[in-house]
């Protein structure tokens, strides 16, 4: 699977294989620290009781109830979820990222008025986004969504 920072991943423990079919969520639950907004996906499988969403303090808390397998999966992504499991177990835990993406989130650029210089950066970013628009990049990157 493709990368992205910008995605939100599903980490699982390393022996839950039936989280690697297509109905890799049915009976799940999944961690969602407080503030952090569900994805729409996980928010319409809650809804239909497929998935039982607990709540943690914060991704922290997440990643030690999945180790510990108090819940079965935590959706965020792929960057903060390595770098959480670094700083809490090092290498010493059985959490693995999944093939599954829930989701592609879409970055912002964002300047202050007075930042000097800033309509140019902005203008340059839009020229790219026009550019891959045209040649088809920004449509094979949102392909399978």
């Amino acid at each position: 699977r493709k990368e992205s920072s910008a995605a939100s991943d599903v980490y699982k423990r390393q022996n839950l294989a039936h989280f690697e079919t297509k109905e890799f969520f049915d009976g799940a639950r999944v961690c969602t620290p407080h503030g952090y907004a569900r994805e729409q996906k996980v928010v319409k499988l809650i809804a239909k009781g497929k998935v039982r969403d607990i709540d943690a303090v914060d991704i922290a808390a997440c990643f030690k109830m999945l180790n510990s397998s108090r819940v079965d999966m935590v959706v965020i992504n792929s960057f903060v979820g390595r770098q959480v499991l670094k700083d809490l177990f090092g290498e010493a835990h059985n959490v693995v990222m999944t093939k599954h993406v829930i989701s592609k989130n879409q970055y912002h650029l964002i300047f202050s008025k007075k930042y000097k210089g800033a309509d140019k950066y902005i203008d340059d970013v839009n020229s790219v986004i026009r550019l891959w628009k045209k040649n088809g990049k920004i449509k094979s990157y949102f392909e399978g969504i």
